[in-house]
């Protein structure tokens, strides 16, 4: 339904049904206007195409509430400052968030209704399915510590796509992710993934993207799930937080942390600090030498206080094509003591072809290899400079 560009508002409370009446006719609930309020509060909306599509300035209430097979439940689009909800113009809190049901199945075609407007342009985010996709907008609040927390589910193994910022700044926080993709940003967007033990998110089995992004990821629980991140963005991601991308205060269990420099040489960019890495690999690649003779002011990767412990044959971290980098105060554990003879590595760290480090003050215990440094064998030494200070080798067969 189209709402007049009066002040109208809408709700549907009680256990409202929003299903699809006859063969995929519900469309959409389409807000315009500056006024315009929609709270759903204990409903559902099951099998739309744009379960909620808002522009301008429609603050949205979402408690409660189901949302099942929705090709898009909520596209928020070119918000920007105000609202009802803690400067935001979405509240989303306790609601639920499930794919049953292929896309395919929803007999929706593309020619009849144009969704390019809605799909965010770069295709690391390009899931046909997803639940909240924020494009051109700011403070955006997805999840609370005040109130139950969201549900992103998969349960029928289709792919499908929880939260997508695009060009926008988005807290996320007291959220539950499984199976799906949990986030996928890109454009410059700026994002608060968690940020107290209250606010953290739980995201298992999922996988996430973070694309020329500044993100502040903290006290968050991840099992079984995979982060990459290509070129984190060196901006302020939020008042009160640091410029650059931060890891601080985080689980991984069984994960992987792959970030990817992009041969951007900007400034402090990143920094994984007091992290606990439990049968986690972490690997960050391609951060060069800055050009131009200008010395960086600081480290642009920063690992730091790190716990991290390893069951099997897997390498703890590896670091290549990095510059300047600082690795200092972490502990390193596998666990499994293995000489060479058994053809296995058990390396702690792998550094390649990394230049004008500092590599101090860190713990490696039961290791095959505990550093393995090397260069690209073109016979010019390409980790020079590189400091490899005050380390502490315990049950190590090659330090």
């Amino acid at each position: 339904e189209l709402l007049p560009a009066s002040s109208t508002d809408i709700t549907f409370d009680n256990n409202t049904s929003l299903t699809n009446y006859c063969p995929c006719r519900w469309d959409r609930i389409l807000l315009t206007g500056t006024t315009t309020e929609l709270i759903m509060d204990d409903a559902s909306m099951s099998g739309a195409l744009r379960g909620i599509m808002a522009t301008n300035e429609a603050p949205i209430e979402l408690i409660d509430s189901d949302f099942d097979n929705n090709l898009v439940s909520v596209y928020l689009n070119n918000f920007s400052t105000g609202g009802s909800f803690n400067g935001s113009y979405l509240k989303v809190d306790g609601c639920s968030f499930d794919a049953t049901v292929a896309p395919s199945t929803i007999c929706y075609s593309s020619s009849s209704v144009n969704m390019s407007t809605v799909y965010p342009t770069s295709s690391i985010c390009g899931d046909p399915t997803m639940d909240i996709i924020v494009k051109n907008s700011v403070d955006v609040h997805v999840g609370h510590e005040n109130y139950d927390p969201n549900t992103f589910e998969n349960n029928s193994g289709n792919d499908k796509t929880a939260i997508v910022p695009d060009a926008s700044r988005v807290y996320v926080r007291n959220n539950l992710f499984y199976g799906v993709t949990a986030i996928c940003s890109d454009n410059d967007s700026k994002l608060i993934v968690g940020g107290t033990l209250a606010q953290g998110n739980i995201i298992e089995d999922c996988s996430a993207y973070f694309n020329e992004s500044a993100m502040f990821f903290e006290e968050n629980y991840m099992s079984g799930s995979s982060l990459e991140l290509t070129e984190p963005q060196y901006e302020e991601v939020a008042t009160g937080y640091d410029k650059g991308t931060e890891f601080n205060n985080n689980s991984f269990y069984e994960s992987d942390l792959f970030i990817d420099g992009n041969g951007n040489p900007d400034e402090s960019t990143l920094i994984i600090y007091d992290n606990i890495f439990t049968f986690t690999e972490v690997e960050m690649i391609d951060y060069p030498v800055k050009f131009g003779g200008i010395f960086p002011n600081l480290r642009r990767i920063t690992f730091h206080s790190n716990d991290m412990v390893q069951n099997n044959n897997a390498t703890l971290v590896k670091v290549e094509d990095c510059s300047y980098m600082l690795m200092a105060n972490n502990d390193f554990d596998n666990l499994v003591y293995r000489t060479p003879s058994n053809g296995n590595e058990y390396k702690g760290v792998k550094w390649k072809n990394s230049v004008d480090g500092v590599v101090s003050n860190n713990y490696f215990r039961n290791f095959n290899r505990a550093m393995d440094v090397h260069g690209d064998n073109s016979g010019v030494n390409h980790v020079d400079g590189t400091q490899f200070t005050c380390n502490d080798f315990v049950n190590c067969y090659y330090p």
